[in-house]
């Protein structure tokens, strides 16, 4: 998920800046890039297939995970992908 969250920037966006961080939480491990660049219209990705982000989505649903996205024109875009861990 962070290489094609990488590559789409990279592709996609004319950021500036990018941001990276990946936490280990009590229950699980969060990953959050964000990053300064054009933004784009979520709608308008999904209806046109989106096919990065649809398996991005798959991806974390697998491993019981979530997925969120939130991205406005000109405003940047983050992503960021929640796992669960399970007790052992």
């Amino acid at each position: 998920m962070t290489q094609e969250s990488l590559r789409n920037i990279a592709k996609h966006a004319k950021a500036t800046n990018v941001r990276v961080v990946l936490a280990r939480t009590k229950d699980g491990i969060k990953l959050c890039i964000e990053d300064t660049g054009d933004g784009f219209g979520l709608t308008g990705v999904k209806r046109k297939g989106g096919l990065g982000l649809i398996i991005m989505e798959e991806r974390a649903r697998l491993v019981d995970g979530k997925f969120t996205i939130e991205s406005q024109p000109g405003m940047g875009t983050t992503v960021e992908v929640f796992v669960p861990l399970k007790a052992t």
